[in-house]
């Protein structure tokens, strides 16, 4: 058995613990990369009411059932089977037409050139196998079609990823790696998707998510969250800026620095 079916069934049922929390993260919810893509949908092209769109690593839903309005039908991917019952009780109640389907990024039960738009959000760092994830996403995707990746973006400074990726993985143990937006271009190029958008640095909270309302979130234990502080206490206010945390007095909050790439299968 590959490593990464054995590491996607404890990421499985960590996040199978943790819908509830996910379902209500306002970051997850209306982060601010979410709410520009539909205009950048518009500006390439990707509309109309008739698209199929895949959500990979879907969570609770948040990002595809933002896309809902533009589509025939929503496919949810996620190894978790209580997030994709939080996901269809919302498209339930949205009277948006869902399909769940119980699976990793690394292999994706679905059938080639399926999807108008393959996207995921805010999952990708904890895909074990990038390069397979990727090559997956790009298989299901039409010709013609787009895929999207917003995700934690790595800083190119080494000293500053390495810092952000020891943060992350006391925030969240299932963390496996961010990604530079050049990594992220050279990833899905690899495949032969040409590039039609790319930006980092952008935020997904731009007004900062309290380190007590970002580790509740992932359910961060008491002494990882100590752990968290500390390291940022020692932090200089130049690495802080880096890793798009705001210093409020003797605490922090952390605006969840985001790369986002949409690419085009030609």
């Amino acid at each position: 058995m590959d490593t990464w079916q054995n590491n996607s069934r404890t990421t499985s049922r960590h996040f199978n613990d943790r819908s509830v929390e996910y379902a209500g993260s306002a970051v997850h919810a209306s982060g601010e990369a979410l709410r520009l893509l539909p205009s950048l949908m518009r500006q390439l092209g990707i509309s109309g009411g008739e698209l199929r769109i895949c959500d990979v690593g879907c969570g609770p839903g948040h990002t595809a059932l933002a896309l809902a309005a533009r589509t025939h039908i929503l496919v949810g991917v996620d190894p978790a089977p209580a997030m994709l019952a939080t996901s269809g009780a919302a498209a339930q109640r949205l009277g948006v037409k869902w399909e769940g389907v119980e699976a990793c990024a690394e292999s994706i039960p679905l059938p080639d050139n399926s999807f108008d738009l393959t996207v995921t959000r805010l999952a990708a760092h904890h895909f074990i196998d990038i390069e397979r994830s990727v090559a997956e996403m790009a298989r299901i995707t039409k010709s013609g079609g787009f895929m999207v990746v917003i995700d934690l973006e790595e800083d190119e400074d080494p000293e500053c990823a390495a810092l952000n990726h020891y943060l992350e993985c006391l925030h969240d143990p299932t963390h496996v790696r961010s990604y530079s937006l050049n990594r992220w271009r050279a990833l899905i190029e690899y495949t032969g998707f040409k590039t039609r958008f790319a930006a980092g640095k952008l935020n997904e909270f731009s007004s900062g998510l309290s380190i007590d309302a970002w580790c509740d979130i992932a359910r961060t234990g008491v002494d990882a969250k100590v752990k968290i502080l500390d390291e940022l206490h020692r932090a200089s206010d130049a690495m802080l800026a880096k890793l798009h945390v705001i210093k409020a007095y003797e605490t922090y909050a952390v605006q969840v620095r985001v790369a986002m790439i949409i690419t085009q299968n030609i």
